[in-house]
């Protein structure tokens, strides 16, 4: 079993308050361990009453009182005691399941942050092998990371080998990291390039993320660990062939922020009443899916919108992709299941630390609207009229069959095209 310590460090600390940190976190071995190391008995009840407990003791009146010793004495402890406390930390570190896990919290990995980072890692070093030590590198502000931290931090894993780098979702090793946010990036430039409209840039993105086939992984639901959550994590399901809802979600999220379109990453855990007690409770499986806010001069459309991806999934596994959960309008939500994420008012969700309200009501979108979008996004992603696959006919197809399975499943008094267009029949 490991014998795993941990430590932060940030952009804020000078190099004499980081090796306090370093030192504090071995506090609990030492005091355990302190008659090894420290044979005067005076320094060891100095040690437990004023630096252990400095809020309980005064140090000078505590020597003098107490321990009946000269002011010469408190320089003489504090020195023996960081001498005994360096030599359990090299002990400590030397052993064979010993590790150092170590989180590097900094605002961006600018050239101009390298100078304070190099710096805690040379004070590390001082203490621990490289092979004692894991990195787990994420920003404070934000999951993105632009391209000079993006560089360093490359330089940094090659240098330690044991790191992995944060996103929202979870730490991956820098190479995978580095494969999903370019294969992100390579998207989203050439969606960019077509010269689209926000809205048809975001319904390639719904096909593209919808286009993935659902697949859990049996880890997921045997292990603990939360490395094992490959089919939740954003690099994980960018990479690999496995994506369950929270994938799908991330995925989503990411994509459209980089093309400027605002999209929220929500999720919860289903409220159902128990039938004899009448207690509203929640469920232990939960769903995530996104909140997006289009808006589209070209086509009117300004409003907040469910998109689904994940459910939108299973039908898109048939040849055809399937719109009926890609940009609900809100009022819709009380006939359906996602319903059941959302508190009793339907317009809030927790999400982390904060409160958001989304509105009432939004514009349903025309299905007239959907076909010209898609026409135009497909014929421009294709550098062609149409190719053999992503054509008018799939386009058509693929709305016939949104209207077709949003009926079998929905009420009739909802108000989103697909719904409404089978009632013109």
């Amino acid at each position: 079993m490991k014998n795993v310590y941990s430590i932060t460090l940030v952009d804020n600390q000078d190099n004499h308050d980081f090796e306090r940190l370093i030192r504090c976190r071995f506090n609990g071995d030492f005091s355990e361990n302190i008659e090894k190391y420290i044979k005067d008995k005076n320094v060891i009840h100095y040690y437990h009453n004023c630096i252990m407990l400095p809020d309980l003791y005064d140090a000078e009146e505590f020597v003098t009182k107490a321990l009946k010793q000269d002011s010469k004495f408190i320089p003489y402890a504090d020195k023996m005691i960081d001498k005994a406390l360096d030599m359990l930390i090299f002990d400590k570190a030397l052993e064979p399941d010993f590790e150092m896990r170590v989180s590097v919290l900094y605002k961006n990995y600018h050239n101009d942050k390298m100078e304070i980072l190099n710096n805690q890692l040379n004070l590390l070093q001082k203490y621990f092998d490289k092979d004692k030590l894991t990195f787990y590198f994420s920003t404070r502000e934000t999951d993105y990371y632009d391209k000079e931290s993006m560089q360093n931090i490359v330089k940094l894993c090659e240098e330690y080998p044991r790191s992995s780098v944060g996103y929202w979702g979870g730490f991956s090793p820098v190479d995978r990291f580095l494969e999903a946010n370019q294969k992100a990036d390579m998207l989203v430039e050439h969606i960019k390039s077509l010269g689209l409209s926000p809205f048809e840039q975001f319904l390639l993105v719904h096909d593209f993320v919808a286009g993935k086939p659902y697949k859990d992984d049996e880890k997921l639901f045997h292990s603990p660990s939360p490395e094992e959550f490959n089919c939740r994590k954003f690099v994980d399901c960018m990479t690999g062939d496995k994506i369950v809802c929270v994938g799908y979600a991330m995925i989503m999220e990411r994509l459209c922020d980089k093309l400027g379109i605002q999209c929220d990453y929500v999720h919860g855990k289903a409220q159902e009443q128990d039938k004899t007690s009448g207690v509203t409770r929640l469920v232990e499986n939960g769903h995530a899916f996104n909140m997006v806010h289009l808006v589209d001069p070209k086509y009117g459309i300004d409003g907040c919108y469910l998109c689904d991806s994940c459910w939108d999934s299973e039908l898109s596994q048939r040849g055809v992709r399937n719109y009926f959960y890609s940009a609900m309008p809100l009022q819709d939500i009380q006939y359906d299941s996602h319903s059941r994420y959302f508190n009793e008012d339907m317009n809030i969700k927790d999400y982390g630390d904060n409160i958001v309200k989304y509105p009432d009501y939004s514009t349903p979108i025309p299905l007239e609207t959907f076909e010209t979008a898609l026409s135009t996004a497909y014929n421009k992603m294709n550098d062609s009229e149409y190719d053999e696959y992503f054509n008018k006919e799939f386009i058509t197809r693929s709305l016939k069959m949104t209207v077709s399975h949003g009926n079998s499943i929905f009420d009739k008094q909802a108000e989103n095209c697909f719904t409404q267009k089978d009632l013109e029949r």
